[in-house]
């Protein structure tokens, strides 16, 4: 993203929409869960799968003690401009078979953009600035 948009005043307003989204859906939302949700938006979950099958068996560990929240709709994460989460209720409720989540979980993941560090610490900034002084 430039660095004029991300100073501009709608930047900072969708920042703003995005935390009160997520506040709505999760309202336990800590910060490190804001931090999540806008690296996941901007980098996917590519980092999550430095190992495919450490990730499946995480993955069907979290099934095994996960229950269903009812949630069936995809959610953006963070400004919802690059990524959308795909809750695991679905799999929990039997619509969607494990196998087939995972697979496209995988497939996705392998179009994810490595983190520039510098880049993400002035985005990550701005946002923390931003929830400081929303009127800014």
């Amino acid at each position: 993203m430039h660095a004029d948009k991300k100073n501009s005043a709608c930047f900072r307003a969708e920042i703003l929409k995005a935390v009160h989204k997520q506040l709505e859906l999760y309202p336990e939302s800590s910060l490190k869960d804001l931090y999540k949700s806008f690296f996941q938006d901007e980098f996917g979950p590519g980092h999550l799968l430095g190992n495919p099958e450490k990730a499946k068996t995480y993955f069907e560990q979290e099934l095994e003690v996960m229950v269903s929240r009812g949630r069936h709709t995809v959610e953006p994460c963070g400004l919802g401009c690059n990524y959308y989460r795909v809750p695991m209720d679905p799999v929990i409720d039997g619509l969607i078979p494990a196998e087939a989540y995972f697979t496209a979980f995988l497939a996705g993941s392998m179009e994810t953009t490595k983190p520039d560090v510098h880049e993400w610490k002035g985005t990550w900034n701005l946002i923390l600035e931003t929830l400081k002084r929303p009127d800014k």
